[in-house]
């Protein structure tokens, strides 16, 4: 695989974290656990969320070079 083919997977499977946060979140709030709970682990599936979203940022920085690198 070549930089490109890389950032692309980054970011179909950012998107798709994107969607199990959400899932997630949403099956937390329908749960029968306290709201300090439902809170914490909404807190945690966003943070891992936070890692994808960094993930997709640095791969878009890369492409920005690679272009930059071909001018």
């Amino acid at each position: 695989l070549d930089l490109h083919e890389l950032c692309l997977e980054i970011d179909f499977h950012e998107s798709a974290v994107d969607l199990i946060e959400q899932s997630i979140i949403k099956d937390v709030y329908r749960s029968g656990i306290s709201l300090a709970e439902k809170n914490q682990l909404r807190y945690f599936a966003t943070k891992f969320a936070d890692i994808s979203d960094l993930a997709e940022d640095i791969s878009d920085l890369l492409e920005k070079i690679i272009v930059i690198r071909k001018v």
